[in-house]
């Protein structure tokens, strides 16, 4: 698994000078915050930003809801949210850009190609098509799985597709304000502080992996803050299922996919795909051998077959990317 840059991530001559490390982690530090800081602002500073705007085709969405007013789900928190979001990821952009402008001496025009090469947003990466394809080929069991289920696109049981306020957060503002801020912005700004490959890949992913330990407070706040509801919010010892992922568990499984799309963002030298990637698993979730196996008896075999042909090949794809 080679740990080398892509050609169109190494610094030009003007920004050969770059920052120090700490100022990389600084920055870093700032723009996870901001993300995460973003969420519990915005109520706050913005309290209009929820509210349903005349005309609004979500209203009758807002009026049925029963979950209660402030919780991540409810429609009005989800537009709210959103929106943060989306800002704090603008205005990180920004600050890459403002960095690169200041370290590199360019005009307003003659730092928008250099920025954009280090934010991964001047090429899809096609040159390594493979990188479109390890996310699946690791999915390749919980692939199998839904196919005996019967519940792919253009099965039986698939079923009609929604496309609601939580499948617009989930699969599109989501991964897409993610890898623009924790992947883009932070490994730019790691590459000017002349941090190595192996902290690029290893390292810059816990930012990602931290960045979900507030679900724990979400957790805690949700549970009536009880002391039941702080244990779980620690280890999460009774809440494993794939719709609320315990906090313990999500902060590993982020900062295990973390690793993979830093690596697919250094290979490539583009954030379309680690964005990709990140939206595809958020559509399969987490869909265990094990579970597979009960619902299918007869195809244990099979199953087990197809999770480990998945893994094997996630391996050597990467091997090979």
């Amino acid at each position: 698994m080679p740990l080398t840059l892509d050609p169109t991530l190494y610094l030009p001559p003007p920004l050969e000078t770059g920052i120090s490390p700490k100022a990389a982690n600084a920055l870093a530090l700032v723009f996870a915050a901001s993300y995460v800081g973003s969420l519990y602002v915005a109520p706050l500073v913005f309290p209009w930003a929820g509210r349903t705007p005349k005309g609004d085709s979500t209203t009758a969405e807002d009026a049925a809801s029963h979950i209660p007013v402030g919780h991540r789900d409810h429609p009005a928190t989800m537009k709210m949210r959103m929106r943060a979001v989306s800002m704090a990821t603008r205005l990180s952009i920004l600050g890459v850009y403002w960095t690169v402008k200041q370290v590199g001496g360019y005009d307003v025009r003659g730092a928008l190609v250099p920025t954009l090469r280090l934010l991964g947003l001047h090429s899809a990466g096609s040159q390594m098509p493979l990188a479109y394809l390890l996310a699946p080929t690791l999915f390749l069991g919980p692939l199998f799985a839904s196919w005996l289920d019967c519940t792919l696109p253009g099965q039986a049981h698939f079923g009609q597709w929604r496309w609601g306020l939580a499948e617009r957060r989930n699969y599109l503002v989501g991964p897409v304000t993610e890898e623009l801020l924790f992947r883009s912005c932070i490994l730019a700004v790691s590459i000017l502080g002349g941090l190595p490959a192996s902290w690029l890949v290893f390292g810059t992913p816990l930012w990602f992996g931290l960045a979900h330990a507030h679900h724990a407070l979400q957790t805690y706040r949700d549970g009536g803050r009880t002391r039941d509801a702080l244990w779980r919010a620690g280890l999460g010892c009774r809440m494993f299922t794939p719709q609320q992922l315990t906090p313990v568990f999500q902060m590993s499984y982020t900062t295990l996919f973390g690793w993979f799309a830093s690596y697919l963002y250094i290979r490539t030298g583009s954030v379309l795909p680690p964005v990709i990637s990140h939206i595809f698993c958020n559509v399969m979730g987490i869909y265990g051998p094990g579970t597979a196996s009960r619902r299918h008896p007869k195809n244990k075999l099979a199953i087990s077959v197809a999770y480990l042909a998945g893994i094997a090949g996630f391996i050597w794809g990467l091997t090979k990317l």
